[in-house]
């Protein structure tokens, strides 16, 4: 892993963990076509739910969100994309009932 600067943040804002940077890292290279995600999140030794759970939480990091600010705003517009998709079909899905 390359090592970055770390810009000045609050003290009490700690600095991203390997992990962190390991799952930021794997985002912001990640390419559906490259095959399963789940073989990629493996090799950070977790499973799938501990690597999205540690990713929201990276999504509202100020430090996550100072180093990799592109990726942070994409991968927020992602999940509230997705969760009006959710809502929207939830909607429908009531009316329909």
């Amino acid at each position: 892993m390359e090592e970055r600067p770390l810009p000045p943040l609050p003290a009490n804002i700690p600095p991203l963990d390997e992990v962190e940077y390991a799952i930021l890292d794997l985002e912001s290279s990640w390419k559906p076509q490259r095959g399963k995600k789940s073989h990629a999140i493996a090799t950070l030794g977790m499973n799938e739910t501990q690597y999205y759970i540690r990713l929201s939480h990276l999504l509202t990091n100020p430090r996550a969100e100072l180093e990799y600010p592109d990726l942070i705003r994409r991968l927020r517009r992602l999940r509230e994309r997705r969760a009006r998709e959710r809502h929207s079909l939830f909607e429908s899905e009531e009316h329909s009932s």
